[in-house]
């Protein structure tokens, strides 16, 4: 910042002193000085991107210049060049304002293709390295020094202790190699979470790729309740807008389904906004993980939420007595080492065309979260309801399944009991055949006849009803 307040105050040098017998705002004065400032800006490499927020280049990259860091830009130069106090105290907004206005052609329009590093600036597609300069368009620096070569053995042995399964750590590493991705050119409509109770490594393990990707300075790290349900929450969305990643290191429980979170998931436009600012589309959404210690609540039972979730599950306690409580410390030493784990993650998940890699605990554990957040699926799941089989199928009345169901909750306590009508829309959206027969609605369901309890299976003899 103080480079700014230099260089602004060296381009105004001749406004020095300006109105300084002033006792009131001389629109002429003030004009004058807003146009100094806004011509200073041209001649430097200053850029207004999407929400109305100033970047300016600091010799390795360009940074935000939110509106009380600018203002005190605007306050620091003035009070330097010793101009009028009356626009000290009374103009910085208008110049700030102006400044926007006058520089709203030259647009930041942010390049994912690179990242910046201490010594240079890397080519994230084809891994060219290049020098520093303002023609490059990205805000993202590595508070380290890119080296291709680096390792990172002890990540990799802390990785292999809290994940032994080499297959979670391969699609661990392609959603980490994820982040980096262009999103506008591979979709990726998935959001992490990283399962299991305390003591388990998972939290050491976002930590440490929050902190490899750059921190608070790349990343963001806002709950999702925060982006999409509190109140304002088009302030949040605008501070993740263009970052490589947002972690929500202790997820809460709270519901959080729904339109907004689908969009923010699938990376599509939000709404959103700085304060005191115009609001605008966010188009740059970065991906989301999560770490929980049991899934969140979800009232958005439908394939495509489901769809939207990778769990990963941490199962492995660390015994009180090992833990390492520098160990995030030492991870952070082989940052570039990191780094190129997750680049060689963005390499598989490229190479797979934005598809994970299978694997059944993660897979089973899926399945089992999705029966477990409804009351539903769960009786579906236990009283082996189908939809679809090999066998052949029995039609069954609604009403008789409803029955069961109702029977089930009873068993097992649970209050919070569908209509029958919603169960009945439930069941077709799972996707079991329905049919209008001449006793009521049924439906086509797979399960053996000594299962079927009371429920009465319908042959096609009782279908009278024309449709």
């Amino acid at each position: 910042m103080q480079n700014l307040i230099t260089y602004f105050t060296e381009e105004l040098s001749p406004l020095r002193n300006i109105g300084i017998k002033d006792k009131k705002i001389d629109k002429e004065v003030e004009s004058q000085l807003s146009l100094a400032f806004v011509d200073a800006m041209l001649k430097k490499n200053f850029k207004i991107r999407e929400g109305g927020v100033i970047m300016a280049y600091n010799g390795r990259c360009y940074e935000m210049l939110k509106d009380k860091i600018f203002q005190n830009i605007i306050f620091q130069t003035l009070r330097k060049l010793e101009v009028g106090i009356v626009y000290i105290t009374n103009s910085i907004k208008v110049i700030a304002n102006n400044c926007l206005i006058g520089n709203v052609c030259n647009k930041f329009s942010l390049d994912k293709t690179y990242i910046c590093f201490e010594n240079v600036v890397l080519n994230i597609k084809t891994l060219e390295v290049l020098d520093h300069s303002p023609d490059i368009l990205t805000d993202f620096i590595m508070p380290y020094d890119y080296d291709p070569k680096a390792k990172c053995e002890k990540f990799l042995d802390f990785l292999s202790f809290v994940l032994p399964n080499l297959k979670m750590q391969r699609v661990l590493q392609e959603f980490t190699g994820a982040f980096l991705v262009d999103r506008q050119a591979l979709t990726i409509q998935i959001m992490c979470y990283l399962i299991g109770s305390g003591l388990n490594g998972k939290g050491v393990f976002m930590e440490t790729i929050f902190h490899t990707l750059g921190g608070e300075r790349n990343c963001g790290n806002f709950s999702m309740s925060s982006l999409t349900t509190e109140l304002h929450s088009e302030y949040y969305v605008a501070k993740i807008d263009g970052k490589i990643a947002n972690f929500d290191m202790d997820a809460s429980k709270s519901d959080t389904s729904g339109g907004t979170y689908k969009k923010l998931v699938a990376g599509e436009p939000v709404d959103a906004r700085f304060i005191r600012d115009e609001p605008f589309q966010a188009k740059h959404i970065p991906l989301f993980m999560a770490g929980v210690n049991e899934p969140p609540v979800t009232t958005d039972h439908t394939e495509g939420h489901s769809r939207r979730n990778l769990w990963i599950p941490f199962n492995v306690t660390i015994p009180a007595k090992d833990i390492d409580r520098r160990l995030g410390q030492k991870l952070l030493e082989e940052k570039s080492g990191i780094f190129n784990w997750i680049i060689q993650g963005k390499r598989f998940i490229e190479e797979q065309n934005g598809k994970f890699t299978e694997e059944e605990e993660i897979t089973e554990l899926a399945r089992r979260i999705k029966i477990e957040s409804n009351g539903i699926l769960m009786f579906l799941d236990e009283r082996k309801y189908v939809p679809e089989s090999d066998l052949i199928g029995s039609w069954i009345l609604l009403s008789d399944i409803y029955l069961d169901y109702v029977s089930y909750c009873d068993e097992n306590r649970n209050k919070n009991i569908f209509t029958k009508q919603k169960f009945g829309k439930f069941l077709t959206l799972q996707g079991y055949k329905k049919k209008n027969m001449t006793r009521g609605i049924a439906y086509c369901v797979y399960k053996a006849l000594e299962q079927m309890g009371d429920c009465i299976p319908m042959t096609d003899e009782d279908d009278n009803v024309p449709f």
